[in-house]
């Protein structure tokens, strides 16, 4: 029996961006750890997935999985430094964008966050955005990511209630609780009524603050796309250390070995392990022994939503030719079918790399929610076939009559795999920091959604991915790491500025409340009524001779 154990010294479940860069880290850090990547899927990558397309003889490289980030994730751009990988900017035009509102029944043309509706109602609809943001912003003030309990009344209260529920109370207009819903519809594939006032504060604080959101954000993308990336890791690490097609099964912990079990009863005997699957799916995981009760609760209250991703690639960016920027965001209602009898997807964007008009043009789509659950049972070439003729109701004929290609890829269906991010059910985030801690001191836990930072990007995975790669290190070669790796140890738990935090009242209060947006409308109301009437009752008042 002992002749069939695998020994290692570190192992590392699951192939994704996190798991990878744990693995870079730990060999970048001390080359001498043997550490070993054992995946359930038959490639690695996880959430990031790209192949090549043949389109008016070229190959043209696609992204099916998650292919941007931005200038200000500076952890993911320091790995392609040092893996020798470049960005590109994202092509993008300064065009208009379509915006369909559930109770329009025409597109919203949008420039920028707000509608742009001219007149008195537009501007009450602006004025209430920024209240909106502005009062969420005050929440996100007020949590910690690393804890969201540390105030346990107010996280109760923002855990307990639904986005939905908070936009109902607070938002009158339609067009912007739409906004709010196409985003959460984007990123956690659900909608606003399943995801928590405090899931989302999380995840926004997360990215950098609600303002940083909503806003116009600068994209780029990795040169020679995410394939690039996983390619030069790989290399890194070793080829023969990542071991595919082994689902784990347990782990068994004692008090100087770990044995990990895989679904070919391959048994491997190591000194650490670094989960890098997501949450959603430790629970296909035995742990000996058990998880504690606290970490138990947060696994079993992880979930993933619905997602299918659709690229279609052209011979040439059309939809420039006729002055649209190729990002589209719909909302599905009852006036939408009397614009577009198509399906309802949730958002389209210009994926080209390119600024020449003449190189293969690039949309990228998402079919999120209810929607991609109800469409994803179809055939998939009548689901492409009503892709592409939804994408000429709304952009034109010319999105059915030129030349195309189209690839689909269904997150959903993913068995080892989740996209879009994780999140926790309403009412279940108490607990969901333990997984940033270990269990039994020797097994580790990383992912996208463990990240204090970023979560659910490819850089909250990087981040993610180093912390548990330091966590290691500590323990078995603690001479390998630096002032900097202490201290992103460190800025996982919480100080005793954290848990006793000073309560300085401010001079002056910037925050948006109710009778800051209805008192001044109020009056505003009341002076045009009083002009309006004066010019066209006062001659009432005129004495007659």
């Amino acid at each position: 029996m002992e002749s069939t154990l695998i020994k290692s010294d570190v192992i590392i479940i699951g192939a994704g961006l996190a798991g990878l860069t744990a693995a870079h880290e730990l060999k970048k850090k001390d080359d001498s750890l043997n550490v070993m990547i054992l995946e359930a899927n038959s490639r690695v990558g996880g959430r990031l997935f790209s192949k090549e397309v043949l389109v008016g003889g070229q190959n043209v490289s696609i992204e099916l999985g998650g292919q941007f980030l931005t200038s200000t994730q500076t952890e993911l751009l320091d790995l392609l430094a040092d893996l020798q990988l470049d960005t590109l900017e994202l092509a993008g035009t300064p065009f208009k964008q379509l915006y369909f509102c559930s109770t329009h029944c025409s597109p919203l043309w949008r420039t920028g966050a707000f509608n742009a509706t001219s007149g008195f109602k537009g501007w009450v609809r602006q004025f209430e955005w920024v209240y909106l943001l502005n009062r969420l912003k005050n929440y996100e003030s007020a949590i910690l990511i690393k804890h969201p309990y540390i105030k346990p009344k107010l996280a109760e209260y923002l855990d307990t209630i639904s986005l939905h529920g908070f936009l109902r109370d607070f938002c009158y207009f339609a067009s912007n609780r739409d906004m709010f819903e196409i985003v959460v519809l984007r990123i956690f594939g659900r909608s606003s009524t399943e995801i928590s006032l405090l899931m989302f504060l999380i995840y926004s604080k997360s990215m950098g603050g609600v303002h940083e959101l909503f806003g116009p954000t600068k994209k780029l993308a990795i040169a020679g796309g995410s394939a690039a990336l996983l390619d030069r890791l790989a290399k890194t690490i070793g080829v023969d250390s990542i071991v595919t097609n082994q689902p784990v099964q347990c782990i068994v912990t004692d008090d100087e070995k770990v044995y990990v079990t895989s679904s070919t009863q391959q048994i491997y005997v190591c000194q650490r392990v670094i989960c890098a699957i997501p949450p959603e799916h430790l629970p296909m995981v035995q742990f000996e022994p058990n998880l504690g009760p606290k970490m138990a609760k947060s696994v079993k209250s992880w979930s993933s939503g619905n997602m299918i991703k659709f690229v279609v690639v052209y011979s040439r960016p059309f939809w420039k030719d006729h002055r649209l920027s190729g990002t589209m965001a719909c909302l599905q209602g009852k006036q939408i079918q009397k614009v577009c009898s198509g399906l309802p997807i949730t958002q389209v964007f210009d994926a080209s790399l390119s600024t020449n008009e003449d190189d293969p043009g690039i949309l990228s789509g998402l079919l999120a929610g209810p929607a991609a659950l109800q469409w994803g049972e179809i055939n998939p070439e009548t689901l492409k076939l009503s892709i592409i003729e939804t994408l000429s109701e709304y952009f034109g004929h010319w999105a059915q009559n030129e030349t195309h290609h189209i690839e689909l890829h269904y997150w959903d269906q993913e068995i080892f795999s989740s996209s879009p991010i994780c999140s926790q059910r309403l009412g279940c985030l108490e607990y969901a920091y333990t997984l940033r801690d270990p269990h039994q001191d020797k097994v580790f836990f990383a992912g996208a959604e463990l990240s204090v930072q970023w979560m659910g990007q490819m850089a909250g995975a990087v981040l993610s991915g180093t912390r548990a790669a330091i966590q290691v290190l500590d323990d078995l070669r603690p001479q390998s790491l630096s002032t900097k790796d202490y201290k992103v140890l460190k800025s996982i738990h919480l100080s005793t500025e954290d848990r006793f935090p000073k309560h300085v009242q401010s001079s002056r209060n910037y925050g948006i409340y109710r009778w800051t947006l209805f008192l001044p409308m109020t009056c505003i109301a009341f002076g045009y009524g009083a002009c309006f009437l004066r010019d066209k009752w006062c001659g009432i008042f005129i004495p007659m001779h």
